[in-house]
């Protein structure tokens, strides 16, 4: 059975890979998309930049609001 709240250090750890990965996998579709002309695939990696921007606001708010 899953406790109840929240785990903060879990929501931090999955924010963090979210972040990583989605930084990483978002450049790299936005260089390849832009060099080949596929602007889907560049459009896509858009959207994980900005997804990956997301998750860094709310790492860094997370982080910001923690006592510890």
């Amino acid at each position: 059975m899953i406790a109840p709240g929240p785990d903060r250090h879990g929501r931090r750890t999955r924010l963090l890979l979210l972040v990583v990965i989605g930084s990483v996998l978002g450049l790299a579709a936005v260089v390849y998309g832009v060099v080949t002309g596929l602007w889907a695939s560049a459009v896509i990696g858009g959207v994980l930049l900005v997804v990956a921007i997301y998750c860094a606001v709310v790492l860094r708010r997370l982080r910001r609001d923690d006592p510890s």
